[in-house]
């Protein structure tokens, strides 16, 4: 009987040739030999190899799935149960443990990854429905004390009435077992404010496209800079509520942003307590609430409130909790503690709770002054005016600083500040004082008030340069020109009187002592990051199940691919290699199929889209902004930086699980599931990196995906599978994968020989010589191992080719950390 391979040598040589300069393998040696010069060469016909199946008249076959051909000739055996035997199979293989194999079995079913993926599934199925139950009970639990507030015959009052009562109880004088004084304590260091001359001139915002002209009116002046603050002075003495004032554009949020230090002013001194001070310096004991709610909607209440007095105060755990059980009691949050805050996308507390919360993460932190832009937009006329009462109190009572910009109060609103602070288009100063005291100053100028009832309408009136002089018919100014006369006027009114006047410092403020407080350890915050992170993920179960089936369809896409034949068949005998010409190497000793390196390359390209995609979310969108706010009040970068990492860590360990299963239940592998899936878990882990760098160098969330996504499928080229692209790619993450991937399969799975130099390579063509091995020096012999991968995947090495992914994975993180400290920094003050 005659083996295909037999049949090829025999009929090259039945031809009228001479076979000088034809080598063949010496199988004594394995080295390459010279035949002599006969005009047919020594070849014949071979016995039928293991593993085909040679019938009688037909040509030969491989042994079929399910069987195994050990002899020469036509034997073949039923493969038995617990044993496996893939094509041109020549002996029975033994499962391994945590496998499967009935009678005739072409392949080992292994259930462990079938348990382990029908776990995680279940895992995530009953945590969804146990936090859903939890969160309408929640829902519930809310809406009966909402309507227990509103019932008459309910003996509870609204918790925002009750803190009122309890304030009102202390200046009273009267004894309540749940006074003000017993709730929040006065500010350890009191900071009397003071601002001469303020200015703030900046360079005008660019477009990020030539082609797109701005159709924002910035004025510049002959230097090319927008001026935005121009002679601001005034002060907010410790203890007082100041209202900041003015039309659109006149630098109301810039001012306070000055004030913050998040803006350094260009002209001009600030005072603290008297002295010349940089407030940047006091970004510790100032507390800041933008104009939108920025906080995590999957948290609680209590629960947000908790990790922001954890990041501000350095104190033990008891502490902490006292100080947030006060500040509930405050801000009559004590009904909603254990509700869900919410979001776009998870209904949560009303938006006025949602304000007051954004004001207790500032108040756990036991500010000295308290700066709130825009607190009562978006809120109803009552919860607007409950929000601007409570802060009133709390600056009365405890001595904070408290300055919060208003945009068109109601008249109780107003009544409400002890003095405003009124801006006019391009950052000026146009009064200072009571609200009250404003009426008198602006007709002392000739701008009289027709209804005294409605005080804020009327001042943002004439600040706008709306209202004609009492000398002037009509009551509203429609020239323009003389709407900009009339606010000139009251600057200049306001400029010179403010030089007649000295400001001096309140008498509330103490001396001016070390504004530094201690910041919280390092180890703290990472401990409560990571606990912050597990705790969304398991919240955000929508997000974590999306996740976790992306990854699951990359794992079932590629299973598809390589879902019909085994990675590597078709080896050839050694008696093939014995009678084979040194012309026809790459037919003799090739394997008749090997998908090995086809499917590195398609887990490389699809797992890195996957895990690209899917961890952009990290460090952009909302948790970029979350992340601004907590670092302006001195949270650790690294710690922030480290505590995510920690948790996408812990959930790649899972979501891999979903991917190695899939290709496990899908494709004939003989690598170890275990090796597969430390593997993917490496290789996600250090598309990770890469995801974060672009998610934090990238403003927008879809466009650091599209960018992540496109150089992941570009970079999969160079995984040493694709000819001439992936030569000598060393540097690429997706080189080294490929290498490992081609490591599991062909000697954990295949046992393939790697030390014993049995094959000899091609030299290249030069002076006129032919291709083919015409030496027999050592360095020219190569293993069969290295002869079936790609050159770059020769000589392996697990260990080395790991330890460069987690090399590789950490470099990308230095660098995705050196972002996040630089870009957008003026945002972290």
């Amino acid at each position: 009987r005659w083996t295909d391979q037999a049949v090829i040598v025999s009929l090259l040589f039945t031809l009228d040739i001479k076979c000088s300069g034809v080598y063949i393998s010496d199988p004594r040696d394995g080295f390459m030999r010279e035949l002599q010069n006969l005009r047919q060469c020594q070849c014949g016909a071979i016995a039928c190899a293991p593993g085909l199946n040679c019938r009688e008249n037909t040509p030969p076959e491989y042994c079929p799935e399910g069987h195994y051909c050990p002899g020469y000739g036509d034997q073949i055996f039923d493969c038995p149960e617990g044993y496996f035997c893939p094509k041109g199979a020549t002996e029975k293989i033994e499962c391994r443990g945590g496998s499967v194999c009935p009678i005739k079995s072409g392949r080992e079913y292994q259930y462990v990854p079938f348990l382990l993926l029908g776990l995680a599934l279940l895992v995530v199925y009953l945590i969804n429905i146990i936090l859903k139950y939890q969160h309408v009970k929640t829902l519930r639990r809310h809406a009966a004390a909402k309507h227990e507030q509103i019932n008459p015959a309910s003996p509870k009052v609204n918790p925002m009435s009750e803190a009122k009562i309890a304030i009102d109880e202390e200046e009273d004088g009267k004894q309540s077992k749940t006074n003000l004084s017993q709730i929040i304590r006065k500010a350890q260091f009191e900071m009397s404010i003071e601002f001469e001359n303020l200015g703030l001139r900046s360079i005008p915002p660019k477009p990020m496209c030539p082609c797109i002209t701005s159709t924002t009116p910035y004025k510049t002046d002959e230097d090319g800079m927008v001026t935005r603050l121009t002679s601001v002075t005034g002060k907010m003495p410790a203890g007082t509520l100041t209202g900041i004032m003015g039309p659109s554009g006149s630098g109301k949020s810039t001012f306070l942003n000055v004030l913050c230090g998040k803006l350094i002013s260009t002209s001009g001194v600030v005072k603290v307590n008297g002295k010349v001070a940089n407030l940047s310096d006091f970004r510790k004991r100032i507390g800041f609430v933008p104009q939108h709610d920025i906080v995590e909607g999957q948290l609680k209440v209590e629960e947000a409130l908790m990790f922001s007095a954890g990041l501000r105060l350095r104190a033990d755990f008891d502490v902490r909790r006292q100080t947030v059980e006060k500040t509930l009691k405050v801000l009559g949050l004590i009904d909603v503690r254990d509700s869900i805050i919410g979001d776009s996308h998870t209904r949560g507390i009303s938006g006025g709770e949602k304000k007051r919360v954004n004001v207790g993460l500032e108040l756990v932190g036991e500010p000295s002054a308290l700066f709130l832009d825009e607190p009562t937009t978006g809120l109803d006329a009552t919860a607007a005016m409950n929000l601007v009462e409570m802060l009133r109190r709390l600056a009365k009572r405890s001595n904070i600083t408290v300055a919060a910009v208003i945009h068109q109060p109601r008249p109780l609103i107003v009544d409400m500040f002890d003095s405003v602070i009124l801006l006019v288009r391009g950052g000026q100063v146009a009064y200072v004082g009571h609200a009250n005291d404003a009426l008198a100053h602006f007709t002392e100028l000739g701008f009289t008030c027709a209804d005294a009832t409605d005080i804020p309408d009327y001042l943002s009136d004439v600040i706008s340069g709306l209202i004609r002089k009492d000398d002037e018919k009509g009551a509203y100014e429609t020239d323009e020109k003389k709407q900009k006369e009339n606010v000139r006027l009251l600057v200049e009114a306001y400029l010179k009187k403010a030089e007649n006047k000295e400001l001096g410092t309140s008498n509330k403020g103490e001396g001016f002592g070390d504004p530094k407080r201690q910041d919280v350890s390092i180890w703290v915050q990472l401990t409560m990051y990571i606990i912050r992170g597990f705790k969304l993920r398991i919240w955000r179960t929508d997000t974590a199940s999306v996740t976790a089936f992306a990854y699951l369809v990359g794992g079932i896409v590629v299973g598809i691919i390589f879902n019909d034949d085994p990675m590597l068949s078709g080896v050839p005998a050694e008696e093939y290699l014995t009678n084979c010409p040194g012309t026809a190497d790459s037919r003799c000793f090739w394997p008749r199929s090997n998908a090995v390196g086809r499917f590195g390359f398609y887990n490389v390209m699809c797992l890195g889209v996957v895990a690209i995609a899917t961890a952009t979310a990290t460090f952009s969108g909302p948790r970029k902004i979350i992340f601004w706010r907590e670092s302006s009040v001195g949270a650790s970068g690294l710690a922030y930086f480290l505590g995510e990492n920690i948790v996408d860590s812990v959930m790649i360990l899972i979501y891999s699980v979903f991917y190695a299963s899939a290709i496990q239940l899908l494709v004939q592998l003989r690598g170890s599931f275990a090796l597969y899936w430390s593997l993917w878990t490496v290789f996600a882990w250090m598309v990770n990196g890469i995801s974060y760098i672009f998610s934090i160098g990238i403003r927008s969330m879809s466009g650091a995906m599209i960018s992540g996504v496109v150089v992941a499928i570009v970079l999969s080229l160079f995984n040493g599978f694709v000819p001439r692209v992936g030569d000598n790619a060393y540097w690429c993450y997706t080189l080294w994968a490929g290498r490992a991937c081609s490591n599991i399969e062909y000697i954990d799975g295949y046992d393939l020989d790697t030390s014993i130099p049995g094959i000899c390579k091609n030299v290249p063509q030069f002076e006129g010589e032919k291709l083919g091995c015409y030496y027999t020096r050592d360095d020219e012999l190569v293993s069969y191992y290295d002869y079936v991968v790609p050159e770059t995947h020769r000589t392996p090495n697990r260990s080395l080719d790991f330890g460069i992914l987690i090399f590789l994975g950490l470099v990308v993180r230095i660098i995705a950390f050196i972002l996040l400290k630089t870009v957008d920094l003026d945002k972290q003050r």
